[in-house]
């Protein structure tokens, strides 16, 4: 009687383990593609509990950690976090730092000055090439409803998740993030070339 009940147990047991494989297979891949933030990396460090990132999403910036549990995703050609690289994350249930999985890509940049032009509300940034060591003008567009401080000759650096081409005119960008206090003046010879290019440096 006693061997019986252990072989129905084992029985049992070997029954519901697929099941139970199953489940825990499902915990792990529903929402796989979910995360709770989105940023873009402007710091890494190294800290005695993991990997700790500053992020910055809008016009605001966080930190938070990779820990050992962490499920990491790369995606295209990155490899490792990196400075510039967009991230979307979450957290774990008892924290709000540190991160349970996240999925990172290639992110994009530029610095440049901010102008405003007559008859448009959009800021355009201008830009050099230094490839090519020639000015570029571009229209921005937030993803964001988020009303930036900026006027003519703010120093910015924008983040945006796509690359250029030749034929890129408008930029959707996630962040505006100031680079300084002071204004850089819009030169008599950048007037010229925005002039060139079909604008009017708006006075304000």
């Amino acid at each position: 009687m006693k061997h019986t009940w252990i072989k129905k147990a084992l029985w049992g047991l070997l029954l519901l383990v697929p099941f139970l494989l199953a489940v825990w297979a499902l915990c792990e891949t529903t929402g796989s593609d979910s995360y709770n933030y989105q940023g873009y990396i402007t710091a890494i460090r190294k800290a005695d509990g993991g990997t700790v990132i500053t992020t910055v999403s809008g016009d605001q910036t966080a930190e938070f950690t990779i820990k050992g549990y962490t499920r990491e995703k790369f995606n295209g050609d990155l490899t490792q976090l990196e400075e510039g690289a967009f991230i979307r994350l979450s957290t774990t249930r008892n924290s709000s730092t540190n991160v349970k999985k996240f999925s990172a890509y290639s992110g994009f940049s530029m610095e440049g000055k901010i102008v405003f032009m007559e008859g448009l509300s959009s800021p355009f940034i201008l830009t050099i090439d230094k490839s090519l060591n020639y000015y570029m003008l571009y229209s921005l567009i937030s993803s964001q409803d988020i009303q930036y401080p900026l006027q003519n000759g703010s120093q910015v650096k924008v983040y945006y998740q796509y690359p250029l081409n030749a034929s890129t005119k408008t930029i959707v960008v996630d962040v505006i993030e100031p680079t300084s206090d002071l204004l850089d003046e819009i030169t008599e010879k950048e007037i010229a070339y925005i002039g060139r290019q079909g604008y009017t440096v708006a006075s304000k």
